[in-house]
């Protein structure tokens, strides 16, 4: 069977799954299965709502960055000799970099559905690199946020996410390198803030966000890492 692939007629509603009696198929092309008792089957089409994905500093400043994204009802499959069909619970993560409405309806997504719960199986799940440069500054994930949705664990890398509201965002925070929120932090004339090691490595400690961060060089201050990954 095969529904349509775009957006029906003046809407934003595009397929969602296949429906016969109590199955569900969540992939265009597809055999189901029929017997005598099948009395329809039905292509489910669901409204598509526009949604954001980004990456931000915890210190501030205008969003930024990459995410990796993986939507079941993404259109990025050739399945010969019948065309291009989403994966389902076969979907790959892809590289999304930020623009407003990076998912969105005009996207390569056309949009995402609404309360797919994790408890449902298919879902959208959402990953984040270790670190990444934001507007730049080298960044460390430290964990998710947004408006209109919920995360499975909003303090690891990868995770699932439940969109529940139109125009939702979802927001990787990362801890800016030698970046604070204190205004003061790297000026105070009063503290000894950066510490030689025996081995000749640079160790700076400074407050940001009510947190004490530890970063480290081995290169004489031309770069640095964090020691301390929260």
């Amino acid at each position: 069977m095969k529904a349509q692939q775009d957006f029906k007629a003046g809407t934003t509603q595009k397929f969602q799954y296949w429906t016969n009696s109590s199955v569900l198929n969540y992939k265009n092309h597809s055999v189901l299965p029929l017997s005598t008792t099948t009395s329809n089957v039905t292509a489910q089409f669901t409204h598509a709502k526009e949604a954001t994905v980004q990456s931000q500093l915890s210190e501030g400043g205008s969003p930024s960055g990459y995410l990796n994204f993986k939507d079941p009802w993404k259109i990025d499959y050739n399945e010969s000799p019948y065309g291009m069909r989403n994966r389902g619970d076969s979907a790959i993560f892809y590289q999304v970099n930020f623009v407003a409405n990076n998912i969105g309806t005009s996207s390569g997504n056309k949009g995402i559905f609404l309360n797919r719960t994790i408890a449902s199986g298919m879902y959208y799940t959402i990953s984040a690199p270790t670190t990444q440069t934001i507007n730049g500054a080298a960044g460390f994930f430290q964990n998710w946020s947004g408006s209109g949705v919920t995360f499975q664990d909003a303090n690891v890398q990868q995770t699932g996410v439940v969109f529940t509201e139109a125009n939702a965002t979802v927001i990787a925070n990362y801890k800016g390198s030698l970046a604070s929120t204190v205004a003061t932090a790297m000026s105070q004339p009063s503290q000894k803030k950066i510490a030689r090691g025996n081995t000749g490595d640079y160790f700076l400690t400074y407050e940001s966000a009510g947190k004490i961060w530890v970063e480290y060089s081995t290169n004489q201050g031309t770069t640095w890492q964090f020691a301390n990954a929260n």
